[in-house]
């Protein structure tokens, strides 16, 4: 029996670090499987100074934008996979383990404010850009679990070439289904604005 080590990914944006195991049976081997996550916190500064909107100093502070607008929160986040297998001597294929990694970070902003008041509000405000922003992370651990969930349901395939092919087409496919829900989550919530992610002010 022979074994080999495969490596593929794809990428779509104080650390946390979980670690998951999950086992399935396959061709009476046991595959592993961990899903690794890493999530990271990046912020800029915005002054307001007496008179400015909350949402102006912000705005001209955000280095996020997009399409022409302006974001005060962003949220990026990469799943890789890497995969080992063993082949018979008849060159059929099975996983024997797999480590599926997430890397997300959230960008938020900080605000130097002119007066109390000023300064609790858009404490409230941050609350609230960070919840949204943490939803986003959360679409990014879905697709890690998905992805982990559907290397192990692999079988037994003729050749290895053809089980890394199929895994690597499956897990993309996977991927590009949560950029999608990536996308409909904002548009849902309306960019964080109906949890509480808006500024009047």
């Amino acid at each position: 029996m022979k074994t080999r080590d495969v490596a593929s990914g794809i990428c779509l944006s104080m650390s946390l670090r979980l670690a998951t195991i999950a086992f399935a049976i396959a061709a009476s081997i046991t595959a592993h499987a961990e899903i690794l996550e890493e999530l990271t916190y990046n912020y800029y500064t915005a002054v307001a100074t007496a008179g400015q909107p909350l949402h102006g100093a912000l705005d001209a502070a955000s280095p996020i934008r997009e399409n022409d607008l302006v974001f005060h929160g962003h949220t990026r986040w990469d799943v890789t996979w890497h995969f080992r297998w063993a082949n018979e001597s008849d060159g059929r294929c099975h996983i024997t383990a797999a480590t599926v990694t997430l890397k997300s970070v959230i960008r938020l902003p900080l605000l130097r404010a002119d007066s109390l008041k000023r300064q609790q509000l858009f404490d409230r405000y941050l609350e609230s850009l960070r919840k949204h922003e943490l939803g986003h992370h959360q679409i990014g651990r879905d697709a890690a679990k998905a992805v982990e969930q559907e290397i192990l349901s692999q079988p037994e395939m003729r050749t290895c070439k053809l089980l890394e092919q199929t895994i690597n087409q499956r897990a993309t496919d996977l991927i590009a289904g949560f950029n999608s829900r990536n996308l409909t989550y904002d548009q849902q919530t309306e960019h964080g604005k109906t949890q509480g992610a808006w500024l009047t002010q």
